[in-house]
């Protein structure tokens, strides 16, 4: 199986060139993000609408992008910082986010189906709209997070997940398991 690099700008306010490898035939990404300013400060992706679907973005720090309706179903983002990221009507749908740091992240409207959020940092996240339907919920932290509106039927969670003041997950369709 050969391989193939492909270089993509990603506009990051002043300067960014990211190295993505392909593997010929395989749905496997990686995508190296630069940003890092001279100074200490930090540059701010933009990827509204990029179509990232299976890419292998472990670890990346997208913190402050900007994925507006980006399409990253199926995509591997576990333990990636996501915190104040701007994800609106983004496509996750059988992603893992699996120990992702999303604080204070804008995910209203996003398509979170069969999503594997298993403890991941969702503290003040706005997912106001969100679709939930079927992800799996265990162990994560959703404190303070806006839910207005979400869909949450089939999703699973257990003791360890932690739900806002006053939110009730049985009463919105979620599983309640007693594993920790």
């Amino acid at each position: 199986m050969g391989y193939f690099l492909v270089w993509v700008t990603i506009v990051v306010m002043e300067k960014s060139l990211d190295e993505v490898e392909a593997r010929n035939g395989s749905a496997s990404w990686n995508a190296y993000v630069t940003s890092q300013r001279d100074d200490g400060g930090s540059f701010e992706a933009s990827l509204v609408k990029a179509s990232l679907s299976r890419a292998d973005l472990r670890a990346a720090d997208l913190r402050g992008a900007r994925l507006h309706g980006a399409d990253l179903q199926s995509a591997n983002l576990q333990e990636a910082l996501l915190e104040r990221a701007g994800m609106q009507g983004v496509r996750l749908r059988w992603a893992n986010l699996r120990r992702s740091n999303l604080k204070m992240a804008d995910l209203g409207g996003a398509d979170l189906r069969s999503v594997n959020l298993w403890e991941a940092d969702l503290e003040g996240a706005d997912l106001a709209g969100a679709d939930l339907r079927e992800s799996d919920l265990m162990g994560a932290n959703l404190l303070g997070a806006d839910l207005s509106s979400a869909r949450f039927k089939g999703a699973m969670c257990n003791g360890a997940t932690v739900w806002p003041s006053g939110f009730d997950p049985a009463t919105v369709g979620v599983d309640v398991s007693e594993r920790s």
